[in-house]
């Protein structure tokens, strides 16, 4: 097997400079904004995460990421039914191979619990030649799996996981249908819970809102509307092929992983299916329009990891002007149309460019620095605690939530969407949500924030096999609240499939703005010539204000970087 040699900052200057010019290479590679080895003081590797239990005598760090990994047996060849892997081997054989940016020759001897792959685990040490270097990037910690933030996440997904079948229309505050059709023991049994996290003082000023799930999805700033965007509801008019995005949707009612040997199997690895290695298998017969949460979980399993905001794309390029910081792609903006640069090409190919970027960044985070585990293994550790009598540390805040008693299911395993469960990559950040911060940007830099340019608003029937139209919501704030909310479907229909956690989602898509500000500025710099007058501009992830916008530059790069931990994770 061909393995990568170790690539260091002296060879990437040399690329640099047969591909862009030494003149590039005086003004990236001297930007330590942009370029640098990793910080180990910007990026900490030691947290609660590997704090240890002593189960069945080993030492184990139940909170850590160890999908894919073989099980301890017992003297008779039996898993244990916590699903432990010992802390020593998921160090020596895993993290420490990750971590070890001379040589990534240790990751050919993973052993596999299972037939599932390690997902992405080269990309942690991969460069680009443009842009920010994905270790670059700054996250805060993930939150303490024992703590209250931690806890009020997993009732989150817990609720989430309850309402995967009742229709947007049915939900509370949502127009287009006057039922209620979500489970009023599960709304009221959410709300208690995460009063009872979010009343705790380490809460205050944190973004959680017992509202936020159930009502306007990610934010109470505006009217958000009804919960679908418009992007994923509206055809698709590609010059002579018009498509109705009508979707095969996982079917109603089936759940996976939520008892003890189909849980085990899950979290070490078996099972052939994997939607990361199948993609074109498709998900059922059954198709129509996103009508419920598992119709949004159903297409972001396996699809080309920026195929939302390719869609949006489509859908915006000739009815919403570009930035007028843009030259040259304006109507009426002098004799010639910047085509292939800063025009419709340079679009497609720089929102391939950050997805992939976005994803470099991500596997970063996830394997050299948090190392977190999926809502799924929390959710076994939650069941051992309450039902095995391990002692593993979780909050009282989950063991006692009402959610647990007031869901289906004899178990406390969380079900997932996917019968593969989650993929075979630590929680933090989700890339789905990266990817969604990285590409959004990128679309409000080209387009204008204008308001909705279309007559027809919709909203799909309860079985999604039609579409109403309603009026524009009074509060609608234009294209970007839109593109915001197509980012946060996204990164919720991971959370309703019950592979992410909410910070997954929020702190991925403020990973993925650096990522795509650091490319957009390191390309502008160099088409602008230094001219910072004319730079484009954008709008932060749910920010609308009249002061929201900011210059796609390396100086707003620093800010996000530095606003990127003001928030304790």
């Amino acid at each position: 097997m061909a393995r990568r040699a170790p690539f260091g900052l002296e060879d990437r200057i040399r690329l640099v400079a047969r591909e862009r010019g030494i003149a590039s290479v005086n003004t990236f590679v001297d930007d330590p904004r942009l370029v640098g080895e990793p910080d180990p003081v910007e990026q900490p590797v030691e947290h609660a995460y590997e704090e240890t239990v002593t189960l069945h005598g080993h030492e184990v760090a139940p909170f850590m990421f160890t999908k894919g990994m073989p099980l301890e047996r017992d003297d008779e060849g039996r898993r244990y039914p916590e699903g432990l892997v010992p802390a020593d081997r998921m160090v020596q054989n895993y993290r420490d191979p990750i971590r070890n940016r001379s040589s990534l020759a240790g990751i050919d001897e993973f052993e596999r619990g299972g037939d599932r792959l390690f997902i992405g685990v080269p990309s942690v040490h991969s460069i680009s030649l443009s842009g920010m270097d994905p270790w670059r990037g700054v996250m805060p910690p993930a939150p303490d799996p024992r703590g209250a933030r931690n806890a009020a996440e997993m009732i989150d997904v817990y609720a989430m996981e309850q309402v995967r079948d009742v229709p947007f229309v049915e939900w509370p505050n949502e127009p287009g249908d006057d039922a209620v059709g979500v489970p009023y023991d599960v709304l009221d049994a959410v709300e208690a819970d995460l009063t009872a996290a979010t009343g705790e003082d380490t809460l205050d000023g944190w973004w959680y809102d017992t509202d936020r799930l159930f009502v306007e999805a990610d934010t109470d700033e505006v009217d958000w509307g009804p919960y679908v965007s418009q992007f994923l509801l509206r055809e698709l008019k590609l010059w002579a092929l018009n498509a109705s995005q009508e979707y095969l949707r996982y079917p109603a009612g089936e759940d996976y992983n939520d008892t003890q040997e189909a849980w085990l199997d899950t979290v070490e690895g078996r099972g052939e299916f994997a939607a990361e290695t199948n993609p074109n298998q498709p998900p059922s017969d059954d198709q129509g329009h996103i009508a419920t949460p598992r119709h949004l979980a159903t297409i972001v399993n396996a699809e080309p990891p920026f195929q939302e905001y390719l869609i949006a794309t489509i859908q915006l390029l000739g009815d919403v002007d570009f930035d007028p910081g843009l030259p040259y792609t304006g109507r009426d903006d002098g004799n010639v149309f910047a085509y292939t640069d800063t025009g419709p090409v340079g679009l497609l190919d720089m929102l391939t460019r950050v997805a992939r970027q976005a994803l470099l960044a991500a596997f970063y985070h996830k394997y050299y620095v948090h190392f977190r585990c999926r809502p799924e293994t929390y959710g076994g550790r939650i069941h051992a605690q309450r039902n095995l009598g391990a002692d593993i540390g979780v909050s009282s805040l989950v063991t006692d939530a009402e959610i647990l008693s007031v869901r289906d299911g004899d178990e406390d395993y969380l079900s997932t969407a996917y019968v593969e469960g989650s993929p075979v990559h630590p929680a933090y950040p989700s890339g789905h949500s990266v990817i969604a911060g990285a590409c959004g940007t990128v679309l409000k830099t080209w387009f204008t924030d204008v308001a909705w340019p279309y007559d027809d608003y919709y909203v799909p029937t309860a079985d999604g096999q039609s579409r109403d139209t309603i009026p524009l919501p009074s509060g609608h704030t234009g294209v970007y609240q839109e593109i915001d909310k197509l980012m946060s479907n996204v990164g919720l229909a991971r959370m309703f499939a019950g592979v992410h956690y909410y910070s997954d989602h929020y702190r991925g898509v403020k990973l993925g703005e650096q990522v795509a500000v650091g490319e957009l500025a390191d390309v502008f710099r160099r088409d602008f010539e230094g001219d910072e007058s004319i730079l484009p501009t954008f709008k932060p992830y749910l920010e609308y204000g009249a002061d929201a916008a900011r210059e796609v530059s390396v100086e707003t790069l620093d800010s996000l970087r530095e606003e990127a931990t003001s928030r304790e994770g």
